[in-house]
């Protein structure tokens, strides 16, 4: 990106979104000098290389940022030796930090997060962003990884979580993989408003789908709706009980970035927690 990062100065610019670049330290020089705040209030990477150094960089710049996506390179080029920022899960979020009191909204689409995490890491706590409203993830974000290690509720009651599962025709060979069902159960119980979203890129959905909910979980689903079940029993508030959807998104081999006027993905509800709940009380 190099000096093409003085974008990051404008000082009106309220939304971007870049995609397909390598974003690295040759940023820094143009930026960390700069004094001003700047307006930005949505930033949207899709795509893109990115180094944690450069990440933590160009969120110093804006003043209050509501919504930043992170989306690293799965399906363009190479990686060309990137590191992932999983593999520096400290730092990455440390440069989220730097907007904890404006960030409502987070997603970020990165693999190899496993690799940043041992069985000694110290517990990264997803409450350094107290505003958080909505966090989107894919299913190997170091994000999710997170989640996934906690073994307490690090979700408030009003935070929306979307985990995607992604199913390509050429996985990635350094991504992790997940169990389906199990991963339901304990994200369920730490995110009060959970969506997982199986991503089907490539191939027949169906097949996808029914490699991972077979009949023989069948054990799994039944505590999966016993603990949906209790959680509603025991909340008297209607708002703080917890909510599982499933969805499908159909891509037909189509792949990110959705360009202006290009179709993006349909997405289809498969299984509603709400609605399981009133057909069952009906």
């Amino acid at each position: 990106m190099g000096r093409n990062s003085v974008i990051f100065l404008h000082p009106t610019l309220r939304h971007l979104t870049i995609s397909c670049l390598d974003i690295s330290e040759d940023i820094v020089p143009y930026l960390s000098a700069n004094q001003n705040k700047t307006r930005l209030q949505s930033l949207t990477f899709d795509e893109c290389n990115i180094t944690v150094s450069a990440l933590t960089t160009i969120l110093a710049v804006p003043k209050a940022l509501e919504e930043l996506t992170i989306g690293e390179r799965m399906y363009h080029l190479s990686r060309d030796g990137h590191a992932p920022l999983g593999r520096f899960p400290a730092a990455f979020l440390d440069a989220l930090a730097l907007q904890k009191d404006t960030l409502h909204y987070v997603k970020h689409i990165g693999g190899v997060g496993l690799f940043g995490l041992s069985a000694n890491s110290p517990s990264l706590p997803l409450d350094i962003l107290p505003n958080l409203r909505k966090l989107e993830v894919g299913s190997s974000s170091i994000l999710t990884r997170f989640l996934y290690q906690s073994n307490r509720s690090t979700c408030s009651l009003d935070l929306h979580v979307r985990i995607i599962q992604s199913y390509r025709s050429e996985p990635d060979p350094f991504e992790v993989e997940s169990v389906l069902l199990p991963s339901v159960l304990l994200f369920i119980r730490q995110c009060p408003h959970l969506d997982l979203v199986l991503d089907c890129a490539g191939g027949e959905p169906e097949i996808s789908l029914a490699d991972s909910l077979q009949l023989e979980e069948l054990a799994i689903w039944k505590k999966i709706l016993a603990h949906l079940r209790s959680d509603a029993s025991e909340t008297r508030k209607s708002s703080n009980k917890r909510c599982l959807r499933i969805l499908i998104s159909r891509r037909d081999g189509k792949i990110p970035p959705y360009m202006y006027g290009e179709e993006e993905p349909v997405e289809e509800v498969i299984f509603d927690s709400d609605s399981y709940d009133a057909r069952s009380r009906g």
